[in-house]
């Protein structure tokens, strides 16, 4: 068998089973078990199966995939602002939407010449580490509520290429297990001797509302429910997040929440309801127009 026999072959199993997008899947999988890029597959079509066992091995991914295991997982590794990261079932699949959450943080970054960053919820720890490789003299603080979660944002952060590279920018990222704020301050004056306030707090916490989550595609439904399941509005972490929020921010810090596409009047109500001002209060839309981050200023009294 060919490769591009074995992907047809593939494409057509996970068709068979109503699986979203698989020719696309199909094809990144055997890029994967191959380790080849996609030219490269493209050129090689012809050819069979270069590590000698015809594709058993790559059809027993598809299999994988065939009953709903996000093909992320599979093969173990995501992308993010065209970084590799490495992903497993204890933590969120990297998205495009959470890159529009990014790139807003950086643009903040640039108003701050030396910056504290608070990051609540770092999963795979992306944000963080993508942070931390376009700017420099970050020094960031990265809490999760789970260990499992915590150790694969530490293997995404001690690869030898992004650790070399966060080091050349003069910026530093610790990761702690911290129920949101519960552990933040003695880490803080352990590390410094004093307490110190965030000039970014940055979150993409779970915001679907539990009601909502049997309705969510099969393999979403793989991906962990504490990194999914906002409680039953939706809102209980951003709600939790901001009730303390300005123990921990600097006077002119910002806050920026990644929300679902119907949250910004929830977000813009709890945002007065503990003190901060609706008009320092600004949305932002994802590709598709619809509501997806929200920026919150502390302005000075």
């Amino acid at each position: 068998m060919k490769i591009y026999e074995a992907i047809a072959k593939a494409v057509k199993i996970l068709e068979e089973n109503e699986i979203e997008d698989a020719s696309l899947k199909a094809r990144y999988i055997m890029q994967d078990y191959l380790s080849k890029s996609k030219e490269e597959l493209i050129r090689d079509k012809d050819t069979f199966d270069t590590n000698g066992n015809n594709f058993y091995d790559y059809f027993e991914k598809i299999e994988m995939v065939k009953n709903n295991i996000p093909y992320e997982y599979v093969i173990g590794k995501a992308y993010f602002f065209g970084e590799e990261y490495f992903v497993n079932e204890n933590t969120l699949i990297p998205r495009l939407d959470t890159e529009i959450l990014v790139d807003e943080a950086l643009k903040k970054v640039d108003e701050i010449k030396k910056i504290n960053i608070l990051e609540i919820g770092v999963g795979t720890g992306i944000i963080s580490i993508t942070l931390a490789l376009n700017k420099e003299n970050l020094n960031i603080l990265g809490v999760d509520i789970s260990n499992k979660a915590l150790e694969v944002a530490n293997s995404n952060l001690n690869r030898q290429d992004k650790k070399i590279r966060i080091e050349e920018k003069n910026s530093k990222i610790k990761f702690i297990n911290s129920d949101i704020y519960s552990e933040i301050l003695e880490n803080i004056k352990e590390e410094n001797e004093k307490e110190i306030k965030f000039d970014i707090i940055i979150s993409n916490p779970p915001y679907i509302k539990s009601g909502v989550m049997k309705e969510l595609n099969k393999d979403v439904l793989k991906e962990p429910d504490l990194a999914l399941d906002g409680g039953e509005d939706g809102l209980i972490f951003y709600d939790r997040i901001l009730k303390e929020s300005k123990k921990y921010l600097k006077e002119d810090g910002y806050i920026l929440f990644e929300i679902g596409y119907d949250q910004k009047e929830d977000l813009l109500k709890l945002a007065e309801k503990y003190g901060y001002e609706k008009e320092n209060v600004s949305c932002i839309r994802d590709f598709e127009n619809r509501d997806r981050v929200i920026i919150i200023k502390n302005s000075r009294k």
